[in-house]
């Protein structure tokens, strides 16, 4: 009885030593994205996802399996990043990689308080600003399927 207690203790601390944010991200272009960042402190490294399995839900299961199979998209997210941290006083800064399914694109970027900015470029080094706030979970920004509907 103590093993199996002393397992499931040590699979909730360490689901939880992953510190879990969510932010609403906004570019130039006016287009949100709802992002969950996940930090290792560990290993100063972190993953930034939109929803998971967005894209299969928008061009459906069997049309995800050809692209993917086809090699020409790795996540079912629609942004999917992954980079190394850095810390200074209340300020995180994130440099990595942020893949979208039709591009790639380098980040930099620091987050404080509930603030979110940075910079993303592309392969041809055109930038793209970015600007967000903190948000309390991980609902979607807006009603959309009422928004479908309207349209």
């Amino acid at each position: 009885m103590p093993r199996i207690l002393l397992f499931f203790c040590s699979i909730i601390v360490s689901i939880n030593c992953f510190a879990q944010s969510y932010w609403c991200i906004q570019n130039d272009r006016g287009e949100e994205l709802l992002l969950t960042i996940e930090i290792n402190p560990k290993n100063l490294t972190f993953e930034a996802y939109s929803r998971k399995e967005a894209l299969k839900d928008m061009v459906g299961p069997f049309m995800y399996m050809m692209a993917k199979t086809t090699g020409k998209i790795k996540y079912p997210e629609l942004a999917h990043g992954e980079g190394k941290i850095s810390y200074n006083t209340d300020t995180t800064y994130y440099e990595g990689m942020i893949d979208y399914p039709d591009n790639s694109f380098k980040l930099k970027a620091k987050s404080w308080k509930n603030s979110f900015t940075g910079q993303l470029t592309d392969t041809k080094n055109r930038t793209l600003s970015i600007l967000g706030e903190k948000v309390g979970s991980d609902k979607p920004i807006r009603d959309y399927s009422l928004l479908i509907s309207s349209t």
